[in-house]
């Protein structure tokens, strides 16, 4: 029976470690508004590993590294691995390595969000910390998404698992372990979740149930006054009595 306990502890000591040392990438799904931009996707990073770093790769719809938008797809318009992030204490800034041109010295850039890509749909950004590492458990990047000129439709937004020409890429964490990395979506449409505006008839309708409840209300109070004043009357002893 001892036996079978240390056992067990040593598997739950074991697997919490297992845990502790993993990163987790859910992207998720996203609705954004259609034909509107600066709309802001954040994702998130759970896990905890330690990590010196990261190379990020974003991806929506098959969109690669071109010199111009394709058409038809939603552009991400920013990348922000700093604001608010897991690296927001401990950061180096923020390297775009397809900036069209690149920097004068291939430096980081300070601060974030970095400037516009030359690949609309596709973006890489590279980070690492100021020292040490810092834990896989929070917000990992925010997403600027323009949707103008696009009313509606469902599109891929990747991180990880991407094709390109020189073969497959993903999102990864330096020399931190590989993470687990599920994709996910945006869905554009229009907006819907405000009550529309009630038409004229409704409106009509609606001003003379608030005219009736009034005069309700206004009967009902008048009604209470005289019934307290009737009463006070009874009770009130006639002027100038006197008792013989």
């Amino acid at each position: 029976m001892k036996y079978l306990l240390v056992h067990v502890a040593a598997v739950l000591i074991a697997a919490a470690t297992a845990c502790a040392d993993s990163v987790v990438i859910n992207v998720g799904s996203h609705n954004l508004l259609a034909n509107t931009a600066n709309q802001t996707v954040q994702i998130f990073v759970t896990g905890g590993a330690q990590v010196p770093g990261t190379d990020l790769f974003a991806q929506i719809g098959s969109g690669m590294v071109s010199p111009s938008a394709i058409p038809g797809l939603p552009q991400i318009t920013s990348v922000d691995l700093i604001s608010g992030t897991i690296f927001a204490p401990n950061n180096s800034g923020m390297f775009v390595p397809n900036l069209s041109p690149p920097p004068a010295d291939n430096s980081y850039t300070a601060g974030g969000p970095v400037p516009p890509s030359e690949a609309p749909q596709f973006w890489q950004v590279f980070l690492n910390t100021s020292s040490g590492t810092v834990a896989a458990n929070g917000l990992y990047v925010t997403l600027t998404i323009d949707t103008t000129g696009i009313n509606s439709g469902a599109f891929a937004l990747n991180l990880g698992n991407i094709q390109t020409p020189i073969g497959t890429i993903s999102t990864d964490f330096s020399t931190g372990p590989a993470p687990s990395i599920t994709n996910g979506s945006i869905t554009i449409g229009p907006l819907t979740n405000v009550l529309p505006l009630p038409s004229a008839a409704a409106g009509g309708l609606l001003l003379l149930a608030c005219f009736a409840l009034s005069r309700l209300a206004r009967r009902r109070v008048t009604a209470e006054v005289t019934l307290r004043c009737g009463c006070f009357a009874h009770a009130r002893p006639a002027a100038n009595t006197r008792s013989l």
